[in-house]
């Protein structure tokens, strides 16, 4: 007598595969680029328009060597000329500018037309009346493709401890307390460090080097 051969339901078969299928897509890894965000310039020929002395370019080699407007540089000197990137012209009053800086203006005229907006207004209450950065100014930050992640994170924050050491110094000698001290999650002074970036505002870009 003939053994009769089970027949496989396919609706049971098709259920197996799907499972299958779920449980690949639940426990395999894929792998994908990590980063820190960061705002890039404008891809439709606006960063062209912008005058030379408003952009700071910063170049990070593979060697971990900087180079800043095409010459090599240490970045005690690096840190240096960030802050004359950002006071160039007098933040509280009118200064003689360096040519090869973004020069700040006095926003006086601005406020008697009331073309201010609510940050702008509340950093001038808070701290007084200051000169604002042109809205063009950008410091440039490129690297090659193979530099180590460490030293890229490295320069991120060193443009980020300049920038956030002068807010520092602001916030401590106008209200006591330093930028970094203040909480977000407190509104009042989540108020405070809009108003402290309004004068001294992040200007970092980034782009890797094409080969």
């Amino acid at each position: 007598m003939k053994t009769k051969m089970p027949s496989l339901n396919a609706g049971s078969m098709a259920d197996i595969a799907f499972l299958l299928l779920v449980f690949f897509l639940l426990v395999t890894t894929i792998s994908s680029d990590k980063g820190i965000l960061k705002i890039l310039p404008s891809q439709d020929g606006e960063a062209a328009r912008i005058p030379d002395q408003n952009v700071l370019e910063i170049q990070l080699n593979e060697a971990g060597n900087y180079l800043v407007e095409g010459s090599p540089m240490k970045e005690d000197s690096i840190r240096h000329i960030l802050r004359l990137f950002y006071t160039n012209g007098g933040v509280w009053s009118e200064e003689i500018p360096l040519v090869n800086f973004p020069v700040r203006r006095a926003l006086d005229e601005d406020r008697l037309r009331g073309e201010t907006d609510n940050d702008t207004a509340f950093a001038l209450q808070t701290f007084g009346s200051f000169r604002r950065m042109p809205g063009s100014a950008v410091i440039m930050f490129t690297f090659d493709e193979h530099v180590s992640y460490n030293d890229y994170v490295h320069t991120l924050d060193m443009v980020d401890g300049v920038v956030n050491g002068l807010r520092d110094e602001l916030c401590l000698r106008k209200l006591g307390i330093s930028y970094r001290q203040l909480q977000p999650s407190i509104p009042e002074q989540l108020a405070l460090i809009r108003a402290a970036q309004q004068v001294f505002p992040q200007c970092l870009a980034e782009q890797e080097l094409q080969p």
